[in-house]
């Protein structure tokens, strides 16, 4: 019914039936919001409500649902997770912090297009993805202190994980079957995560043993900054939220604000 250009579809059917509908995909009841008001209604009035959403079966493998905020329903993880990245990740203090490397990026991606043009005079640039590669820098610099957009391993590893996540699963519109993984979507994600996590835990190991190195100079990125939320004393307030802040959840906390970036 719905083709391989579902929102045309759905466009389509709203024509008909009108800007909220409900929409039976296999075993899953799907409600489909087609105007601004409508979506202003669900997202802004009845968020909470409405704020749980179908987790894939894909992006259910290793546990991920449970530690990510877009795939966790209300609760306390939920609440605990939006205030450590409210309270400690987006704040505009770290925001200013991290201007003069935003800066630095921005130049560099200029600079790239004023060499690319004297060095290829009449060859195309590709500019969408010399875009992509300063700001997926500028990110993972803030988070991680490293340029990501050079390890091509770690870029192939997001992207085909992403290119499972989004295929179309019997398993997740006929849930007795999501076990049976019939089309291998499953298997492929979790071996692409798993060595994802294994990376993500290879750089938290390496920077665990640079800070108990006096010679270390903090760089106050987003990682120093979750590392150092487990030994620090916290308000009544934030102390709750700090304690989730193991390492398992630091690797999905980055995975999700890495990859987000590339949909």
């Amino acid at each position: 019914m719905l083709g391989d250009k579902p929102h045309q579809s759905l466009a389509q059917l709203a024509k008909i039936h009108g800007p909220l509908m409900s929409l039976q995909l296999g075993r899953v009841t799907t409600i489909v919001a087609s105007s601004p008001d409508t979506a202003r209604e669900i997202l802004q009035k009845h968020d909470k409500v409405l704020s749980d959403r179908h987790v894939p079966a894909a992006a259910q493998v290793l546990d991920i649902h449970k530690f990510t905020i877009p795939a966790l329903p209300v609760g306390s993880r939920w609440r605990n997770l939006r205030k450590v990245c409210n309270s400690y990740i987006f704040t505009t203090q770290r925001l200013d912090m991290n201007q003069d490397l935003r800066r630095v990026k921005v130049l560099g991606l200029l600079e790239g297009v004023r060499r690319h043009a004297a060095e290829r005079p009449g060859e195309a640039l590709d500019v969408g993805k010399a875009v992509f590669k300063a700001s997926l820098n500028a990110l993972s610099s803030t988070i991680l202190s490293m340029d990501l957009a050079d390890e091509e391993e770690f870029k192939e590893l997001v992207r085909e994980l992403l290119g499972e996540i989004g295929k179309p699963n019997l398993g997740d519109y006929f849930p007795v079957v999501a076990r049976l993984d019939l089309q291998g979507i499953q298997r492929r994600s979790e071996g692409h995560l798993r060595k994802i996590l294994n990376w993500f835990g290879w750089v938290i190991d390496q920077r665990r043993r640079d800070l108990k190195s006096e010679s270390y100079v903090s760089t106050n990125d987003m990682l120093d900054t979750l590392l150092a939320m487990g030994d620090t004393d916290h308000d009544s307030k934030h102390e709750e939220a700090a304690a989730t802040m193991d390492p398992l959840c630091i690797k999905y906390l980055f995975l999700v604000r890495l990859t987000l970036h590339q949909l």
